[in-house]
This record gives structure tokens, C-alpha cells and sequence, in this order.
């Protein structure tokens, strides 16, 4: 056996219900019919980042392929406030004021242009079914089920449906995953990979980094984010190190703000410096949290669990970028894909 094949076999043995259920008890879903911007509010009043979508207009005892038409999340609103704001060309935008504070009110998203409060979730599935996956196991499936559709296959989280006509009853995360390893760090499956280094587990491979200058509009940050479906980028400051992070997250900030345009169009580190002293309890991480090449895997999966955040900065001995390490890679790190790529997803 290789590690891999090892931990694969532990991993195996583990049944999908012995992970915890979500926080909030229950899964929260969002209606078909219902808005971006209903969406967005909604997603925010329940802090949470996403939420399956349910289409209530299917019998109760439909399929869950017929019921559920997709997962939104913030990724999704942030691309669409991107295309809104390109396509409706303000007559001018009064130059930023970067010292005049701003004011947030999550009622302020009903008043957004474009597709934001009139397009409805159903619409917006319909239109671009692949941004929107619905990909989940049923409860008979076990851990190394989700391990491959959240590392090899890159998915954010993985709903747990209770049978092919059943609800979804659980949603399993990358951070639910992470605490649930977490607590087996020491045991003698993790032992020998999780005693690695960065460098020598093969995570801190130079790549290529979609970073910004703190100076650059916060637009941009948000264009690098929907381009390039990430979920965060890293602000370079004046010698190139990593001084910020700016993800999709921020958009509740630009969506809720009394004026949007201006908001877009501040510096990065002023939009930073604004949300930073505003509504702090929506508790998005703005800051830096980076590791070395020689830190192991150990201490990596510890620091990205008590930061409760989704990447990694991988630094040089000079402090200067190497790559990103997300929660995907490191779970990734830990399985092998069973069907070498060729696993069909339902």
C-alpha cells in the first residue's frame, strides 16, 4: 500500500453521517424564485456563504436531480455584480473621498442596477446551469466519497441527500472536513504526511498568483475573483509581500453600501480600512494568514482551522508570495482519486 492507498482505505471506512451537521442545525435553502438580491440578503441574515436552491414547484416526492437546481453562493453574486456594474455605465462618478466614511444597510441591495433584484435564481440556472452544481452523496456514502469531490474535483462543499427521492440533510464543507481531520492529526493514519513539510508534501510549488496593488480599484480585485472563479485574491503592498486579502465575501460590503459606484472605485486599501471599521460581527477576514515552505502540514491544516479561512499564503525566506494553498489543495493532498479521473459525477 502507498500512503495514499492507506489513508484512502481509513478514509473509506468512515460513513458520511459520523461528520457533525451543519452550525445552524438545520440546511437552509433558498427558493427558485427567489432573487439575487433576495438571495444575497438571505444568505447574509443566516450567516452563511451558500445554500442549495429549491425548486418549490416540483411534487414533494420528486427526485432530489428534479428538486434542487443548483447551489448559490457569494462567488455567484460577486460575478454578477461585476457584469452589472460593466454593463450599467454610470453618466459620471464623483471622485472618491477616500477620507469620508460610508454607510452599510443590507436594505441598500434592493436598489442595485442591472440583473441584481430582478433576475430570480431559476433564470439565472437556466441561463449558465454549469456555475451553479448540485452535486451531492447520499447518506450511505462515506468519507473518502466527499474527500475526492472536494479535493480532486474542487468542490466548495458536497450536500448530503437521504436517498434518491430524499431532501438534502446535511451540507458538508472544506472546514467541516478540516475540523473533523483535525482531531486525528496524532493518530498513525496522518502521521507520516501530516510530519511533512509544505515543501516536501509537494504544496509549496511556485504558481501562477492573481494578486493586486493595494492602490488598484477595488473593482478590479472583484473582476480577478469573477474572471478566474477563486474565491479570494492576495493585495500586494509597495515590496511585493502580501499585506491583505480581498474576497468574495466583501461583496455583502459593496452590495449593501449607500453608494456603490464609490465604493467600486476606492483603493483597495481604503475599501479594507472602511469595512474593517464597519459591522465587524459579519466577521470577514481581511488579514494575512501565510505560512513557510518548511511549515508542516501539521501546523498548516491548524493554522487554516483557527483562522477559520479557506487559503493559505505560501512565503519564501524573503516573505515574497509563492503560491496560494487552499483548503481544496491540502484535502486533495490527502486522497487519491479511486477512478484516476474518470469517476462520472451524477
Amino acid at each position: 500500500f502507498t500512503m495514499s492507498e492507506s489513508l484512502n482505505a481509513f478514509f473509506e471506512k468512515i460513513p458520511v453521517t459520523d461528520l457533525p451537521l451543519t452550525p445552524l442545525g438545520s440546511v437552509k435553502v433558498l427558493s427558485a424564485d427567489m432573487t439575487i438580491a433576495q438571495s444575497v440578503k438571505f444568505l447574509h441574515t443566516n450567516g452563511i456563504l451558500s445554500a442549495p436552491i429549491l425548486d418549490e414547484k416540483q411534487p414533494k416526492n420528486a427526485s432530489w436531480k428534479d428538486k434542487y437546481i443548483g447551489i448559490f453562493d457569494v462567488l455567484r453574486a460577486c460575478v454578477v455584480m461585476v457584469e452589472d456594474t460593466d454593463n450599467e455605465k454610470p453618466v459620471s462618478i464623483p471622485e472618491v473621498d477616500e477620507s469620508k466614511e460610508e454607510s452599510f444597510d443590507i436594505q441598500h441591495l434592493s436598489h442595485f442596477p442591472g440583473s441584481f433584484d430582478k433576475m430570480t435564481l431559476r433564470q439565472m440556472t437556466a441561463d449558465n446551469p454549469f456555475f451553479f452544481p448540485f452535486i451531492p452523496v447520499e447518506n450511505d456514502a462515506n468519507l473518502l466519497d466527499v474527500l475526492v469531490l472536494l479535493g480532486n474535483f474542487r468542490a466548495k462543499r458536497v450536500p448530503i441527500v437521504s436517498g434518491p427521492d430524499g431532501d438534502v440533510t446535511n451540507i458538508i464543507t472544506q472546514s467541516s472536513v478540516i475540523d473533523y481531520l483535525h482531531k486525528g492529526l496524532e493518530s498513525s493514519e496522518f502521521k507520516t504526511m501530516c510530519s511533512k513539510t509544505l515543501e516536501e508534501a509537494g504544496l509549496a510549488k511556485k504558481q501562477d498568483i492573481h494578486g493586486i496593488k493595494r492602490d488598484a480599484k477595488v473593482k478590479e480585485a472583484f473582476n480577478l475573483i469573477a474572471q478566474n472563479q477563486i474565491s479570494a485574491v492576495p493585495v500586494i503592498g509597495v515590496e511585493g509581500k502580501v499585506v491583505a486579502n480581498i474576497s468574495a465575501s466583501h461583496v455583502y460590503y459593496v452590495v449593501s453600501a449607500s453608494n456603490k459606484f464609490r465604493m467600486l472605485n476606492m483603493s483597495c486599501q481604503a475599501f479594507l480600512s472602511a469595512v474593517q471599521n464597519k459591522n465587524a460581527s459579519w466577521n470577514i477576514k481581511a488579514s494575512v494568514i501565510s505560512a513557510s515552505t518548511k511549515t508542516t502540514v501539521k501546523h498548516a491544516i491548524a493554522k487554516l482551522r483557527g483562522a477559520r479561512i479557506h487559503r493559505l499564503y505560501v512565503l519564501d525566506e524573503d516573505e515574497k508570495l509563492v503560491r496560494v494553498l487552499s483548503l481544496c489543495d491540502v484535502l486533495e493532498s490527502f486522497v487519491k482519486d479511486p477512478s484516476n479521473g474518470s469517476c462520472v459525477l451524477l
